[in-house]
C-alpha cells in the first residue's frame, strides 16, 4: 500500500514534551512509516532502587524508535521559519547568526560541538515529527514522534532534479495518533546562494556525495 505524507515539524523547549503548534511543513519524496521497536532487554536499573534486590512481580522494558525521510532542499519551511535550519542545526549541535548592518540579510553558521546536549548548545531541546499521513480517501491523520535527535544527513541530486536531502533520526516515543494538522502551507522554492567563493572558468568541480553519522541516545 502507498502513502502520501507531509511533516510538520516543531522544536521541543524539553525533549519529550510534544510540540504541534508551533510548526514549519515541508513536503516529504519518501519516508519510513515510525513504527515502534519494544525491546526485549530489559531497561538498565540505577544503583538502590528496589528492584537490584531481586526479581519482581514487573519489569520495566525499554522502547525505541527510528527511522528516516527525504525532502526536497529549500532554504525555507512552510508556516513557521527556520525549520529547515533547525533540522541541520540539530545534527551538527551549534547554530549561530549575525545580521548584515548594511544588506540586513542574515547569515546562519552551524558546526559540530563535543557535547551537543550542553546547555550552552541544544540542551533539553528535540524535534517533535508531526508524520502527516495522507489516506486514498483524503483523510489525514497525524502520527506524532516526540523526542526525535538527528544521527544522519545524506544529500544527493540527479541532473536536473531537486537537491534531496535523506535525514535518519532515532527517539523516544511514537504519541498517539490525532487528527491531521491540514492545510499545510510550504515555502517556496529559494535558491540557495553562496558569496563565499566563485566557480572556476572552467565550471564547478564534480563533488562526490557524502554523508556524516553521529552517536546519539535514544
Amino acid at each position: 500500500m502507498e502513502f502520501k505524507a507531509y511533516l510538520a515539524i516543531g522544536e521541543e523547549t524539553t525533549r519529550g514534551t510534544k510540540q504541534a503548534a508551533t510548526v514549519g511543513f515541508i513536503p516529504l519524496t519518501d519516508f519510513d512509516l515510525p513504527i515502534p521497536d519494544y525491546m526485549t532487554k530489559k531497561r538498565g536499573e540505577y544503583r538502590g532502587e528496589p528492584s537490584r534486590l531481586g526479581h519482581t512481580l514487573e519489569r520495566r522494558m525499554g522502547q525505541k524508535i527510528e527511522g528516516s525521510f527525504t525532502f526536497p532542499v529549500f532554504s525555507e519551511a512552510g508556516t513557521t521559519k527556520g525549520i529547515v535550519g533547525t533540522i541541520y542545526k540539530h545534527f551538527m549541535g551549534k547554530a549561530t547568526s549575525a545580521q548584515n548592518a548594511s544588506t540586513g540579510q542574515y547569515a546562519h553558521m552551524m558546526y559540530g560541538v563535543s557535547d551537543p546536549w550542553a546547555t550552552a548548545n541544544l540542551g533539553t531541546k528535540a524535534l517533535t515529527l508531526n508524520y502527516n499521513i495522507i489516506a486514498a480517501s483524503g483523510a489525514i491523520r497525524n502520527y506524532p514522534v516526540l523526542g526525535a535527535r538527528i544521527t544522519k544527513l545524506k544529500f544527493s541530486q540527479k541532473p536536473g532534479d531537486d537537491l534531496l536531502c535523506t535525514v535518519s533520526w532515532v527517539a523516544q516515543k511514537l504519541d498517539a495518533s490525532t487528527a491531521g494538522l491540514s492545510s499545510p502551507v510550504y515555502a517556496l522554492p529559494t535558491a540557495l546562494v553562496s558569496t563565499a567563493f566563485a566557480w572556476p572558468a572552467t565550471g564547478p568541480p564534480n563533488p562526490q556525495p557524502r554523508s556524516r553519522r553521529k552517536r546519539v541516545t535514544p
